[in-house]
């Protein structure tokens, strides 16, 4: 756009210039380089001259010919404006994981206490994660309790897949124990 506003100053400081040369005859729309029509300016930056509205200069970017056909780009799209057109846009779609982190789907994986609480449609890679009923300490379920040499406890809540969570007991404590 700086490009054209110094091409009509130009114009404007070149005109007087030119009239000083020769005083009896103006300049023409041609002698300005205003020598093209309305139809032969599609889609570009248009100048009319002053003396016939008819005849104009065009330049800069046939934004459709260079890809900026759309005026709004979906949810999963970049956008990028044509620079002589700020209306017409290129979309270019986004990665499968730009798409994800655009619904909220950030983690590759969840760390400790939390669990993926849902999947990325673009991507089974990116995940959602959720906090786990079950406390840091806590066994979500008997078998893994079952570990424990002095049996286990549950402490009320159940983990995200509807076990009991349970925890280890010290020797001091009256504990369920596993039948293996």
């Amino acid at each position: 756009m700086k490009k054209y506003l110094l091409l009509s100053l130009a114009m404007a400081v070149a005109l007087p210039a030119y009239a000083a040369l020769d005083c009896s005859t103006p300049p023409t729309c041609d002698d300005l380089g205003y020598t093209q029509s309305a139809s032969d300016c599609a889609g570009k930056f248009t100048l009319k001259c002053p003396f016939d509205e008819t005849v104009v200069f065009c330049g800069g970017s046939d934004c459709a010919a260079l890809g900026y056909t759309q005026t709004s780009c979906g949810t999963y799209y970049h956008s990028e404006e044509c620079p002589d057109d700020p209306t017409k846009l290129k979309c270019t779609e986004m990665t499968a994981q730009e798409k994800c982190a655009v619904d909220g789907y950030t983690a590759t994986y969840c760390v400790m206490g939390y669990y993926a609480s849902e999947t990325c449609y673009h991507s089974s890679t990116y995940k959602k994660c959720a906090k786990d009923s079950c406390s840091i300490g806590y066994l979500p379920g008997s078998t893994e309790a079952c570990a424990c040499a002095y049996g286990s406890k549950s402490n009320g809540f159940t983990s995200k897949g509807g076990k009991s969570c349970q925890t280890c007991c010290t020797s001091s404590e009256t504990c369920m124990r596993c039948n293996l």
